[in-house]
């Protein structure tokens, strides 16, 4: 399969759990666990993952995913729907991606927390629409619409090196 239908696939998906976890801070399991499985599956068939990375990437891209997101589960900074999400990512690619992806969004995250004084001047539709995403409640964020941030970084940097 195509890189480029691959990558394009990955964020379609990665934008759905976003929307999800923005409006309930719920991400369905059919989509986490229906990707690590189809990525799964996937290196069993092939030998390899989605985008074409070799199994000990993938390996440990999952150990990378599970070694990031843990602590922040524990603390209750994280749902489990974002470790299985982070863990699908890491089957479907490689520990690279895991990487810049956590990094993306842990950069968003601080962005989007310190823009509180944005907030009130969005419209009332945003804030209708997105209500979890409030950053002067004090609570904490959904994750996934971080992460999908730090996808677009992780895809757009393999882009910019493959054409390099």
């Amino acid at each position: 399969m195509s890189y480029l239908l691959i990558s394009i696939g990955l964020l379609i998906w990665g934008l759905i759990c976003a929307i999800q976890d923005m409006r309930r801070k719920k991400i369905n399991n059919l989509l986490t666990l229906g990707l690590f499985f189809i990525a799964l599956s996937y290196i069993f068939i092939t030998g390899n993952t989605l985008t074409q990375s070799s199994i000990g990437q993938a390996i440990f891209g999952l150990f990378l995913a599970i070694a990031l997101s843990l602590p922040g589960y524990i603390t209750g900074n994280m749902g489990a729907a974002d470790v299985k999400m982070l863990s699908a990512i890491a089957i479907a690619t490689n520990s690279n991606y895991v990487l810049i992806c956590f990094i993306g969004a842990a950069v968003s995250i601080a962005i989007w927390t310190l823009s509180k004084p944005l907030w009130p001047k969005l419209p009332s539709g945003v804030h209708k629409a997105v209500p979890l995403m409030n950053p002067t409640t004090g609570k904490a964020l959904p994750y996934a619409p971080f992460l999908f941030i730090g996808m677009l970084m992780a895809t757009l940097s393999k882009a910019l090196l493959t054409s390099a």
